[in-house]
């Protein structure tokens, strides 16, 4: 388990295409509810967010998704091509066609905090970041492959159990 959680600032370059069908609804960016991670006080989420449902509990802000046969869950597979953006309740605009009482705000293009993990060695500014093992965490990309974007911040915990 991971006890300790922070977040780290990127910038996404995850291109995601979503089409709005025939009308959408400006939703109120949501307040902090008792199942919401709250962000870092003073931070900025710059982006747009679409709801996505997902059958997933105590989603937290930060988490990656990406689609899978089951739906939208959080990302398990390193380097995945399947991205759907991060999870990200603070975002300025939330776009909801959906209507689900089980929607997530996702944000697949902007500037959001994500978690993430030193698991793949420190993370300096400007490093690339991509999914990985641990269930919807970023880590430094090592290799060749997809990322989720640039980190705009340095992560250099020892600790590479702790989620940041």
């Amino acid at each position: 388990m991971f006890p300790l959680q922070r977040k780290i600032l990127i910038s996404l370059i995850c291109f995601f295409v979503f089409l709005i069908a025939t009308a959408f609804t400006f939703a109120q960016t949501p307040t902090a509810s008792p199942n919401a991670t709250t962000a870092v006080e003073g931070a900025a989420t710059l982006g747009v967010a679409h709801i996505v449902e997902v059958s997933q509990k105590n989603i937290k802000d930060g988490s990656i998704l990406s689609s899978s046969k089951q739906g939208s869950v959080l990302s398990t597979v390193p380097y995945d091509s399947q991205v759907i953006g991060i999870v990200s309740r603070d975002a300025a605009i939330v776009l909801d066609t959906t209507g689900t009482q089980n929607g997530v705000p996702v944000i697949p293009i902007g500037t959001v905090y994500i978690l993430a993990s030193t698991q793949q060695g420190s993370i300096k500014k400007g490093d690339q970041l991509t999914t990985s093992t641990i269930p919807g965490v970023a880590v430094k990309a090592i290799k060749d492959g997809y990322v989720l974007g640039e980190a705009l911040e340095d992560d250099v915990n020892p600790n590479k159990n702790q989620i940041d």
